[in-house]
């Protein structure tokens, strides 16, 4: 059967621009239809099958950046190519990071324009193209995650250094970074550099008067006296951490709390702050400033690939599996190593970005196990979880004892509820039954209460009531395989009994009744300790990620 002729829509109200690109297009054997408006352009591409599509950025009714947006989004489109005498370098960028095959500023070569787009027109039908080969579509977005496809590492970073590219690092964030790590630095310096942004010297004195920083209740109005409470590396570092967040999240990712990000980013620092000064080996400090930007990897890759993770959310929902580990599966780099590259490609040295770039290490690796039980204790302390969350209960060891592990989560939590006015993690939905709690160890600290006390009232049962009719969860992390028997009559299955045990000895524990080990995503948790009665309650948890706007983009809207 012979291959149809490819069609090419031309959208641009300038008539010598249509003409000439028409002669160009029709020379090399490609059809060509021709739009001015806005509207007569959606109309054609929704009654024809077009492999090209040259379109300006302005017309008269609406500019076609919507519409570009739109087609990109699609499983089947025609190749997209942007001619326009807006000489935006930022927002071309913005447009090949989008997907668009092609960028040009008029005056265009019609020629070499036509020779282009005779190759990438024969490409088109190849791949795309329902009426020349349907076997040949691409799957979307969804199923290539199901069918285990995954982003390539080279895409990764192209699209990284374009990202820092448009969004660079202030020079002021620098020169406060670089003075608050020199030993002879000077507050009134500091304070100079910190007060020429405004939103970073705001967020420094919130800090500085926060429970987090300081139990005094004395309120400091100064940057100096800020400097001086929070601490000379500390304040680079935050200084650094809320200019990245700030840059960062100019990308909107409608589904991701930044402010929840941002306080457990805070809470997982002084965590790690802690956890260094009772270790023996000898820290450089690079752990705190990892656990303080460890979490705007996910904001970074969120933005980049806002499709990918519309359809990771669906299989978090479909799943309960923790958005962690379909981003493992899915993307080269983890999150971690993702804000690692972004600071190596801010230009920042290899010791502020190395610990966070060391954090897939082996748990023996000293630094990657200070930073993980940061990251999982700041979490555990701040609480309000996200369906899609991973919770991990980190497991102490001769560097991070149960005793020490207890003494730092409660100096955090204290800090938490200082610095939110609230002494509770998470406020239970009133509607819940109060989940019965048993532990057949006491080892401090209780993890699992924290989770638990999240969704739901804890009622703690006494071991040996476990027998009553009611659903309960029992604690056997800290217990010995078969510990549980003595405190249950009928040693058989019961699927009233929920118990916590370590993945090591699940396969002990599953006589008894249904376990469940971490790490698991928290709304796996909260169906298996509420059951039923969670799905009654629950409301609908399907999140979509939507194309964002950047600030280059919002302001060519407000322009037109």
């Amino acid at each position: 059967m012979n291959t149809p002729a490819p069609k090419a829509l031309l959208v641009d109200d300038t008539s010598m621009f249509r003409t000439l690109c028409r002669r160009g297009l029709e020379s090399v054997g490609i059809h060509c239809d021709e739009a001015t408006t806005y509207n007569d352009a959606q109309r054609r591409l929704a009654a024809n099958e077009y492999a090209i599509l040259v379109t300006e950025l302005h017309l008269p009714d609406r500019h076609p950046y919507h519409m570009v947006i739109d087609l990109l989004r699609q499983t089947t489109r025609p190749l997209i190519v942007v001619a326009t005498d807006i000489r935006e370098p930022k927002l071309a960028q913005h447009l090949f990071d989008e997907g668009v095959e092609d960028v040009l500023f008029k005056p265009v070569d019609y020629t070499l324009l036509a020779a282009k787009l005779k190759v990438r027109a024969t490409q088109w039908q190849q791949r795309w193209s329902p009426s020349h080969n349907h076997s040949a579509v691409s799957p979307t977005s969804h199923e290539s995650l199901h069918d285990g496809q995954s982003i390539s590492t080279d895409d990764l970073h192209t699209k990284l250094r374009h990202l820092t590219g448009m969004l660079p690092l202030s020079a002021t964030v620098f020169d406060v970074f670089t003075a608050t790590r020199d030993d002879r630095y000077d507050a009134k310096e500091v304070e100079k550099a910190i007060a020429k942004e405004s939103s970073l010297a705001v967020e420094l004195l919130r800090l500085a008067n926060s429970t987090a920083y300081s139990a005094s209740t004395e309120r400091i109005t100064s940057l100096e006296e800020a400097v001086v409470r929070v601490g000379r590396r500390k304040i680079g570092e935050l200084a650094l951490a809320h200019t990245a967040k700030v840059s960062l999240t100019q990308r909107v990712v409608p589904w991701l709390d930044v402010d929840q990000l941002w306080r457990r980013s805070i809470a997982a620092s002084a965590t790690a702050e802690l956890l260094e000064k009772n270790d023996r080996s000898d820290h450089d400090g690079s752990v705190v400033l990892a656990a303080l930007m460890h979490g705007l990897g996910r904001v970074v890759l969120a933005s980049l690939y806002p499709q990918v993770y519309e359809a990771l959310l669906s299989k978090c929902e479909e799943t309960r599996e923790s958005l962690d580990n379909l981003e493992e599966r899915c993307f080269p780099l983890s999150p971690g190593m993702v804000m690692a590259r972004v600071l190596e490609l801010w230009g920042l040295p290899e010791s502020v970005w190395s610990a966070l770039a060391d954090a897939e290490a082996p748990e023996s690796h000293s630094s990657s196990q200070i930073l993980n039980s940061a990251l999982a204790l700041g979490n555990l302390a701040t609480g309000h979880w996200q369906d899609f969350d991973r919770v991990t209960l980190p497991e102490p060891n001769e560097a991070i004892t149960s005793d020490r592990m207890d003494a730092i989560l409660k100096q955090v939590l204290e800090r938490q509820a200082g610095a939110t006015g609230n002494t509770s993690i998470q406020a239970a939905p009133k509607q819940q039954a109060p989940i019965r709690y048993a532990r057949v160890a006491d080892a401090m600290p209780d993890l699992p209460s924290l989770l638990l006390n999240s969704f739901s009232r804890v009622d703690p049962v006494p071991l040996d009531a476990l027998e009553q009719t009611d659903r309960v969860v029992i604690d056997c992390r800290d217990a010995a395989p078969y510990s549980l028997a003595p405190y249950v009559s009928e040693r058989t299955f019961d699927p009233r009994r929920i118990i916590i045990a370590k993945q090591s000895d699940a396969s002990e524990f599953r006589r008894f009744g249904q376990v469940i080990s971490f790490p698991l995503s928290y709304a796996a948790l909260r169906h298996a300790c509420l059951g039923k009665t969670e799905e009654r309650a629950a409301e609908s948890r399907v999140v979509h990620a939507v194309p964002f706007q950047t600030p280059v983009v919002a302001a060519f809207d407000a322009q037109l």
